[in-house]
C-alpha cells in the first residue's frame, strides 16, 4: 500500500472510532471534545529547503499542498537571484511560502494577501518560522484604483486560489467579503512603502488592472525583475496585455527564467 492510501485508511479509521465514542455524549459535549481534538493536533510541517529549514501550518488538504517547497522549482531559483538588500513584494502571497524563503535568505518582505482565511495562515506561517522582523503583511487587495470593493470567491477552503477583487456593481461568486483595493501607486502615494526590487503577482485574473494601478512603480530603476502567472483562463488575451504593458515601461521577457505560466520580466 502507497503511503497516501494508508494515511487515507488511517485518517477514515480513525474517523469513524473518534465518532463512535462521541455518540455517549450529549450535541454540546460532542462539539467541546471536537474542539478540544482539533486545538491539540500538531499540523505543522518542517521542511528542508535549499535555505534551511521551514516551518508551515496546515490546517486543511489545500495548505498542506502548497507547504510542498519543491512544486515550482524555477520560482525558488528566480528568488535566488536576488542580491543582498533586495526587497521583494509578494502580491497574492497565499499562505506565504515564497514570502517565507526570500525572508530566510535573508530579504525584507511584503505579502500581500486579500483572502482572510489565507491571511491567518500567513501570518501564522511567519510566527512558527520567527520572521516578523522580516516580512511586513497586507490583508487587502491591489487594483488600478483605490476604491472599495469585494473579494469574489469560488472556494472558501484554507490555501485555496481564483479569488478576485471586483466593484461592488461585479456580478458576485459563491461567496464574496467586502475588500478595500489599493492602486499601487496610491499604497506609494499614503503610506510611503519603500520601491521593491522584485515582484512576485499571483492574483488568478486581476493581474493587467495591477500594472495599470503602477505607473510610479513600473517606471522605477529599482525594479529588476517581475514574476507574474498569467490565468489560464484566459492565457493569450491577458499575456499578451501583460507584456505590452511591461515592455513599455524597459522590461524584456526572460524566457529562460519563466515557467509555463509564471512569466519573468526583466529591466532592461
Amino acid at each position: 500500500m502507497r503511503r497516501p492510501e494508508l494515511a487515507k485508511w488511517i485518517y477514515k479509521f480513525n474517523f469513524l472510532m473518534v465518532n463512535a465514542a462521541l455518540k455517549l455524549l450529549s450535541k454540546r459535549s460532542k462539539l467541546y471534545s471536537k474542539v478540544l481534538l482539533a486545538e491539540n493536533l500538531d499540523l505543522n510541517w518542517e521542511a528542508e529547503t535549499r535555505r534551511g529549514k521551514l516551518k508551515t501550518y496546515c490546517p486543511g488538504v489545500r495548505a498542506y499542498s502548497r507547504s510542498d517547497f519543491l512544486k515550482e522549482s524555477k520560482t525558488y531559483d528566480w528568488l535566488e537571484t536576488m542580491e543582498d538588500g533586495d526587497t521583494l513584494w509578494d502580491v497574492g502571497a497565499c499562505v506565504g511560502v515564497y514570502s517565507l524563503y526570500a525572508a530566510k535568505k535573508g530579504h525584507c518582505v511584503f505579502a500581500f494577501e486579500p483572502a482572510s482565511f489565507n491571511y491567518f495562515v500567513l501570518c501564522e506561517n511567519i510566527r512558527l518560522n520567527d520572521l516578523g522582523d522580516k516580512i511586513t503583511t497586507f490583508n487587502l487587495a491591489l487594483n488600478n484604483k483605490t476604491e472599495l470593493g469585494e473579494l469574489s470567491m469560488e472556494d472558501t477552503s484554507i490555501g485555496s486560489a481564483y479569488n478576485s477583487f471586483i466593484s461592488s456593481e461585479s456580478h458576485k461568486s459563491k461567496f464574496s467579503e467586502s475588500m478595500i483595493g489599493y492602486s499601487i501607486d496610491d499604497i506609494f502615494r499614503v503610506f510611503k512603502l519603500p520601491i521593491p526590487n522584485y515582484i512576485k503577482i499571483d492574483v488568478d485574473g486581476n493581474e493587467v488592472k495591477i500594472l495599470e494601478g503602477a505607473e510610479k512603480l513600473l517606471s522605477s530603476h529599482k525594479v529588476k525583475s517581475i514574476q507574474i502567472e498569467v490565468d489560464d483562463t484566459n492565457v493569450r488575451s491577458t499575456r499578451k496585455a501583460v507584456s505590452e504593458i511591461l515592455e513599455s515601461y524597459g522590461f524584456h521577457f526572460s524566457e529562460k527564467e519563466s515557467a509555463t505560466l509564471n512569466k519573468v520580466y526583466r529591466k532592461k
